[in-house]
């Protein structure tokens, strides 16, 4: 007895398995690695050099055709024997992270790449800061930026105006935390209105926000999606970067950045969901999702013929 038009008006939604967008999950025989996209990530320090393997294991399996990652040039042997399909570029780094001379001296990779991942294991600092800038104001490629990014974003006094003049796609993807550092607001504001809270980033930085959490919302300023998938297993550092691994592998592979995002979450949180109906909820890693994304594109697939 609902009327129809007012269930068109409603721009919250569930985000189900009839709102995804899946056609390019299908593939031709007559096909070739440069029609599913070439990603660059800028990813790992020495700090955190498992966030860069993670995000870029989980773009390829994702399905992107090309993958080169950006890497302190001092850990770049440890990624190497990772995932021998990832190409590695090694950055001159001072201290285990990455020089703004040294991305400058790389940047040809940039001129003919798809979609640009950033943030996830970079730090903070003033260098990383520096890539970032030039990189938003140099390129109208799209982006998703994560982790750090999104911290060297929430320093920037002028973060807000250099995204707004962006004409290509971005998209972010905090947590909570993150979300409270990019509004300038106490972390409990956050919780306490989550989808007021992603819209807001949405609008303020010109983006897509995908507010992660144990219901993770979707946004672009306007339409709302609200994840339901998931469980308590994917609570553990290094599960982010592979949803930002995942989201970029899409957008790499010619998505629209809103219908990326909305299956990136997706996929991710089905994978898990997947695992749980075997492992344990403690047993679960970042490094079996990846490993299990397979079985959930195959799994939507099906659903769908």
């Amino acid at each position: 007895g609902i009327p129809e038009r007012i269930v068109k008006d409603i721009k919250t939604k569930i985000l189900d398995k009839d709102e995804l967008s899946i056609n390019k999950l299908f593939r031709y025989p007559d096909t070739h690695k440069a029609d599913y996209g070439k990603l660059c990530i800028f990813a790992g320090s020495k700090y955190y050099s498992g966030a860069a393997s993670l995000c870029s294991a989980a773009s390829v399996k994702s399905g992107c055709g090309l993958c080169y990652l950006f890497l302190p040039e001092e850990i770049i042997s440890m990624q190497s024997s990772r995932l021998p399909e990832v190409i590695t570029i090694p950055v001159s780094s001072i201290d285990g992270v990455m020089t703004y001379d040294g991305y400058l001296k790389n940047t040809k990779y940039l001129e003919k790449t798809d979609v640009i991942i950033f943030g996830c294991g970079l730090t903070t600092n003033e260098q990383i800061s520096k890539i970032l800038i030039h990189i938003l104001e140099s390129y109208q490629i799209p982006m998703v930026i994560d982790a750090d990014g999104l911290n060297v974003i929430s320093m920037m006094k002028d973060a807000h105006t250099i995204l707004q003049k962006r004409e290509a796609k971005t998209i972010l993807t905090p947590h909570y935390g993150e979300a409270a550092r990019l509004l300038g607001v106490d972390i409990s504001n956050i919780k306490s209105d989550p989808i007021s809270s992603s819209i807001e980033i949405a609008n303020r930085y010109n983006a897509i926000c995908v507010l992660k959490g144990s219901r993770t919302i979707i946004t672009d300023g306007s339409l709302i999606y609200i994840n339901v998938l998931g469980n308590a297993g994917m609570a553990k550092g290094g599960s982010g970067d592979v949803l930002t691994g995942i989201i970029g592998s899409l957008l790499s592979q010619g998505f629209d950045a809103f219908e990326a995002a909305k299956l990136g979450v997706y996929l991710h949180s089905l994978s898990a969901d997947m695992l749980f109906e075997s492992y344990p909820l403690q047993s679960i890693t970042p490094s079996d999702i990846i490993e299990n994304v397979k079985n959930a594109i195959l799994r939507v697939i099906d659903i769908k013929r």
